[in-house]
């Protein structure tokens, strides 16, 4: 089960996006502070939040992108950012995953 924060974070996130507009990749089931959130269309480009260590509405992130071709990593890093403010993250999540 996610933290209490994470869960808050996607339900605003998807009152600004729209219910649909965000899909929940949880590659980090055990980190309970994190998640990964993507657009249902193009899953592969990831948005990763984390709550751990952190006060209340405040947040990191981690941009990827979906790997090169003929990579053998999951993923291109395209980006990381501390201690977001809620509209700062939806700024970056908004950016980076394409969303209005």
């Amino acid at each position: 089960m996610k933290d209490a924060s994470v869960v808050a974070v996607v339900d605003q996130l998807r009152s600004r996006f729209g219910a649909d507009a965000l899909l929940v990749v949880d590659h980090w089931e055990a980190d309970r502070c994190a998640i990964g959130l993507s657009r249902p269309d193009e899953p592969e480009r990831l948005v990763y939040v984390c709550t751990f260590g952190k006060p209340p509405g405040r947040y990191d992130v981690s941009l990827e992108l979906p790997p090169a071709r003929g990579d053998d990593f999951p993923y291109t890093p395209a980006g990381d950012r501390s201690d977001l403010d809620f509209g700062e993250l939806a700024t970056v999540v908004g950016e980076h995953l394409g969303l209005r």
